[in-house]
Order: structure tokens, then C-alpha cells, then sequence
């Protein structure tokens, strides 16, 4: 869609990244329209952004254009955790209404959470500007994929992925009424991932939100997220994120 075509030849006037926590609270526009352009990226919870001509449910994982002039009341449902990109630009959108763009793949969520870090670290306004174009052009790509035929397809097979179950590409194809070579072809085509890369990348995002936020034993998370064990679990966190979870855990519970 020519609306959801957000890259530009012109240079952003301004970035502004939030990290947001908010508690079943909400803010609005719709007295006052929206003064800049948005990217929310939903981390926790969720949020409703209600419209005179409808309304738009995000949820984790989900990303939302907010057009510049836009009028809209945004209800968080209970804790809500969110990386909000504000951007203006002499970029035009068609839509004036909140849109769900996607859901946030590895890379775009990546990007997003590289972001809010520049913003923390605070003096590096180019890496900055560098982030936030290489997010533009991930989005733009993604939403182009999911318009073509296989699109559709593709999310639903992100939904059995990123499921609590522990369905095989086997039982992953017969629900999606495909052959399972086919479906592996397709998925890899359109992420640049084989269906087990892109299942162990969420679990291991997972496990690191569990380590962060809650006190279960790592035999706990292991049996939560399909690990044949503990020690299997620990081994393959080890590798993929470069510490132990035990560390991992202590080291985003020492910041809190």
C-alpha cells in the first residue's frame, strides 16, 4: 500500500524514542491531532487505539504506524510496555487513522530495541539516524512481503512458531494445507530463516523475558519453551545470546 511506503529521500527534522510503561491508562488526540509522525512497537500487554471510524487492537509483538494529524484515544490494557519512534519528515502518509502495519520480526524488533539503547547512550545522533533508516527500509520490506500471495501465509505459520505448543513442520504444513517442502521453501524465501531458526530465535527471546521478569528456575523455562532439558537449555541460550541465563538473569534484575 503507497501509504505504508515509509521511506523518504528527504532527512528526518527530528527522532524522539521512548521506552514506555503504563499501568490500564490511556492518552488521547482527539482534541488535539497527533503533532508528528509514530512507530509503536508493543513489547508487553496491549493497547486499543479507538477512531471515529474504528478501532485498531495491537498487541505484543505488533508494530502501528501513527500518522502525523491523526485523531485518536490510545486505552492500554493493563501493563503495557512499548518503544515508541516519533519522527517528522515532509513525508505525507494517505491513511489518517492508526494502522497495524506488522508484526515485529527478530530484525525489526532488534532495531527498535537498538534505538531506545541510542537513546540511553546518550551523544551518538548519526548511529541513531542509522538505526532508525535501517528500521524504515526492514518495515517497508516486511509489509511488502505480507501484501503478496504468500503473505498471508507466512503469518500464519509465525503463529504456530511463536505458539505455546510444539507443533512440527510437519503438523505446521497440514494445518496451512501445504506440502511440507513447500512450506520450508516459502517461509526461508520470505524471512531469510528455516522454520527452526525462527522458532529458536523467539525462544530465546522468550527465555530472556522470563529471566528478566519473573523467578522461574531455568528448569521451569526449559519444560515452558519446549527445551529438551535444563542443561540443553542453558547450553543453547549460552551460544546464541553469548552469556549463561544465570547471568543473563542477574544482570537485567541488577538494573531494575
Amino acid at each position: 500500500m503507497e501509504e505504508q511506503n515509509l521511506l523518504s529521500e528527504r532527512e528526518p527534522r527530528m527522532i524522539e524514542v521512548l521506552s514506555q510503561h503504563w499501568r490500564g491508562s490511556k492518552y488521547s488526540y482527539k482534541d488535539v491531532p497527533r503533532p508528528n509522525h509514530g512507530l509503536m512497537y508493543v513489547t508487553r500487554g496491549g493497547v486499543d487505539f479507538a477512531a471515529t471510524d474504528g478501532t485498531v487492537t495491537a498487541s505484543v509483538g505488533d508494530v502501528v504506524l501513527l500518522p502525523k494529524g491523526c485523531r485518536y484515544e490510545a486505552v492500554f490494557r493493563g501493563e503495557t510496555e512499548d518503544i515508541l519512534v516519533n519522527f517528522d519528515t515532509e513525508t505525507s502518509f494517505t491513511a489518517a487513522l492508526p494502522q497495524l502495519l506488522c508484526s515485529a520480526s527478530v530484525g525489526i524488533a532488534s532495531l527498535f530495541e537498538a534505538l531506545a539503547a541510542d537513546t540511553v547512550l546518550e551523544g551518538h545522533p548519526m548511529r541513531q539516524r542509522g538505526h532508525f533508516y535501517l528500521l524504515l527500509d526492514a518495515l517497508v520490506q516486511k509489509v511488502s512481503k505480507e501484501a503478496t500471495p504468500h503473505g498471508a501465509l507466512v503469518e500464519q505459520v509465525y503463529g504456530y512458531l511463536h505458539s505455546d505448543g510444539d507443533m512440527t513442520v510437519a503438523e505446521i504444513a497440514r494445518a496451512c494445507a501445504v506440502s511440507e517442502s513447500g512450506l520450508r521453501r516459502i517461509f526461508k524465501e520470505y524471512t531469510g530463516r528455516s522454520l527452526l531458526e525462527e522458532r529458536r530465535a523467539y525462544r530465546i527471546k522468550e527465555a530472556k523475558r522470563l529471566l528478566a521478569d519473573t523467578d522461574l528456575s531455568l528448569a521451569e523455562i526449559a519444560e515452558r519453551l519446549h527445551f529438551f532439558d535444563a542443561a540443553y537449555f542453558s547450553r543453547i541460550f549460552t551460544r546464541e545470546v553469548g552469556v549463561t541465563p544465570g547471568v543473563y538473569a542477574k544482570q537485567k534484575k541488577k538494573r531494575v
